[in-house]
């Protein structure tokens, strides 16, 4: 899956999207440094209320979300996290940010 470019990253690190109140996207985070040499056996998103997380996957290295807001949170700021588990049973976990605003 293709994913959009972030808009900016957070003063922690987390990247944001301007996403419109109707969109449907797919959002994601890159392992690969954190990884090395091993993989990722498990991946689960959590979200705030208002974020719908209508499929998700892995892409190698990737974990990936498609991303849908609940109507009335135009003008609110989102959080989805995904958390994996490596091969090896090393446990983290990575958020994406959406501010919630019409194009």
């Amino acid at each position: 899956m293709a994913l959009p470019v972030p808009v900016r990253y957070d003063r922690d690190g987390v990247p944001w999207w301007t996403h419109a109140p109707d969109a449907t996207l797919g959002y994601g985070r890159d392992w690969a440094d954190w990884l090395g040499g091993d993989h990722i056996a498990n991946a689960e998103w959590s979200a705030d209320d208002g974020v719908l997380v209508l499929t998700s996957g892995l892409d190698g290295p990737r974990t990936w979300a498609l991303l849908a807001v609940a109507p009335g949170t135009q003008g609110r700021d989102l959080t989805a996290t995904v958390h994996v588990t490596s091969g090896d049973g090393r446990r983290d976990s990575r958020s994406v940010r959406l501010k919630v605003r019409a194009r």
